[in-house]
């Protein structure tokens, strides 16, 4: 049994290091910052530092959202033993992407906030979906995942009162297109689960979703009001 059960970790930490070997060094890099159990990244046989591209590290990030988590991790006082091996001039680049991630979600909460608001004053029930709230709940705090849009859940027949408040707030509509006519409009009502809106000033996105999936059997049970 002991032999088995050493065998079988064996295996697995094969299987773990060639799964590895298939990353790209940025990749790799990631994942040495976000491994709790790793002491530092500075003796990681996994990362190969000559091959880091800084430019595709930034990318990923980007891509995964995950831009303000790792920058806090690196340049928080308990992350020193990872960041000591970062080249110098990536430090700033850092920096910067930490302030423009927490200043990204501070404005996003900020909006976020004035639309329930809005919607609660005009008598809907909305409730703030994924993003702000993901990343309260997985973090505890604002500003460790890039959210590039706001998602707020309402009634099917709250919708088109939603609709005109936000084109009263400066927001038009584009998916669909905003000439589309009332016939396109309750088709795409019944044949798919949100509406996609763009602030014509600063380009924040909302969605508006009356339910959860395109199929409205999934998950068709009613909603409860609940405050964001």
């Amino acid at each position: 049994s002991k032999w088995r059960s050493c065998a079988s970790g064996s295996m697995q930490y094969f299987v773990m290091r060639e799964r590895k070997k298939r990353y790209s060094p940025e990749f790799r890099l990631i994942l040495g910052v976000l491994s709790s159990s790793q002491p530092g990244i500075s003796d990681n046989p996994d990362i190969d530092w000559p091959e880091v591209d800084w430019n595709e590290f930034f990318q990923l990030l980007r891509r995964h959202r995950i831009t303000g988590l790792v920058a806090n991790l690196l340049l928080s006082p308990a992350g020193e033993h990872k960041r000591s091996p970062l080249p110098k001039e990536i430090i700033p680049a850092l920096a910067e992407a930490q302030r423009q991630s927490l200043a990204q979600e501070m404005a996003a909460l900020v909006e976020a906030r004035a639309l329930i608001d809005l919607f609660e004053d005009n008598g809907l029930a909305p409730i703030l979906l994924k993003g702000l709230t993901l990343s309260h709940d997985a973090f505890g705090r604002i500003g460790w995942r890039n959210n590039y849009d706001t998602d707020i859940l309402l009634r099917p027949d709250e919708i088109l009162l939603a609709d005109r408040l936000l084109r009263e707030r400066n927001y038009s509509r584009f998916e669909p297109a905003e000439d589309a006519n009332d016939q396109k409009w309750a088709l795409w009502r019944r044949r798919r689960k949100d509406a996609a809106y763009r602030n014509q000033k600063s380009g924040s996105i909302v969605e508006l979703h009356w339910r959860l999936f395109d199929n409205p059997a999934i998950l068709p049970a009613p909603l409860r009001t609940r405050k964001a």
